[in-house]
């Protein structure tokens, strides 16, 4: 059976837009995330064949209603993305659908959701994952990874990274996650002295 490659499409966007600075066609329409784009479509097309996986990039469509019911303030300190990089989002998604990749998104639904939902709907297939997002580690599990495209190489555990980046990044996180880290960092910090 085929596995499953599920693509975070917004991360790598981001990811893209902000490691390429300031690039733009020849009459000034800018074109740093397309350019990262084509790379990372380059770079999956080598290294998953498309005659071993089946896949698509995943996109958050609309505001998530259901959060936003529970938590006003949900992602309320997030900005809104810059006006050149709105302006490259229709030449990506063109150019995604052009390397033979499926877009997959639904109204209302951020692309975690989707991800996590198309992660279970699928139970018998191998899926990779390809996301930064902390909150689609609990999936992680013999037959779902999470590819490394978006971690730094270092030293300790991907799982460390993520406890990091819960601990200095999201605010709903920290209150429940930085005692039980705490005791965890001391209880290891014994053990290792």
């Amino acid at each position: 059976m085929r596995s499953l490659i599920l693509i975070d499409s917004y991360a790598q966007i981001f990811r893209g837009y902000f490691a390429v600075r300031v690039l733009t066609s020849h009459d000034g329409t800018p074109t740093n995330a397309v350019f990262a784009m084509a790379k990372f479509l380059l770079k999956l097309h080598a290294d998953y064949p498309a005659d071993a996986f089946d896949g698509a990039f995943v996109f958050d469509l609309g505001k998530p209603a259901h959060r936003l019911e529970l938590a006003p303030d949900y992602k309320a300190n997030r900005p809104p993305a810059p006006p050149d990089l709105n302006a490259q989002i229709p030449i990506i998604r063109d150019l995604i659908r052009a390397f033979g990749w499926p877009l997959f998104e639904q109204q209302a639904w951020e692309a975690d959701d989707l991800i996590s939902a198309l992660t279970f709907a699928f139970p018998e297939r191998e899926t990779r994952i390809i996301s930064a997002d902390k909150d689609l580690a609990q999936l992680i599990n013999d037959r779902v990874a999470i590819d490394p495209y978006n971690t730094q190489e270092s030293e300790g555990t991907q799982v460390e990274h993520i406890l990091f980046d819960a601990l200095t990044d999201y605010d709903w996180n920290k209150k429940e996650i930085v005692p039980k880290a705490a005791e965890s960092w001391e209880a290891n910090a014994d053990a290792t002295e």
